[in-house]
């Protein structure tokens, strides 16, 4: 038995909301990974406390008449567990990426958190596109600054992504 038309074009539309859903919950899961690490590096917790708070406590939460999509579980918990593992290998790294005059001491906690997930991401995430990494942590950034931010962000993820991939 053959599927009608109309059926194929159901299923097609079903793939592509289920396809932008992924999307979305990935973007979410990086956006509250680089608040997690914001709050380990600010409140010195460990990200198993972290991870439980966020699980418990921010996912799915409603801000402003807003409800946040429910991020990816596990992407969040890789990029926060990693991130926190590797960190002194990973802010090494951005130090050798920033353009010049830009510092790591100099940069502000908040573009250190987005620049560490990111980091950890383009070097441990091998099976996601880099451009898509990228492009999330800007929008990630563009969530909380404006464009100068953003061109750091970019410039310095574009700079080491060319030396890796």
């Amino acid at each position: 038995m053959s599927e009608t038309t109309n059926q194929i074009i159901e299923k097609a539309e079903a793939q592509k909301s289920a396809k932008k859903t992924n999307i979305a919950k990935n973007t979410s899961a990086r956006l509250h990974a680089v608040q997690a690490i914001y709050q380990m590096h600010r409140g010195g917790h460990s990200a198993q406390d972290v991870i439980e708070e966020f699980k418990e406590h921010r996912f799915g939460v409603e801000v402003d008449g807003e409800k946040y999509i429910y991020p990816d579980v596990t992407l969040f918990t890789r990029i926060v567990e990693g991130t926190a593992t590797r960190k002194n290998d990973l802010l090494e790294i951005i130090k050798e990426n920033l353009k010049k005059g830009d510092t790591v001491r100099n940069v502000e906690d908040l573009l250190k958190a987005i620049l560490l997930c990111a980091t950890l991401e383009l070097l441990d995430h091998t099976e996601i596109d880099a451009p898509i990494i990228i492009n999330d942590y800007i929008e990630v950034t563009n969530a909380y600054y404006g464009d100068s931010e953003k061109a750091l962000i970019n410039a310095t993820l574009d700079k080491f992504n060319k030396t890796i991939r």
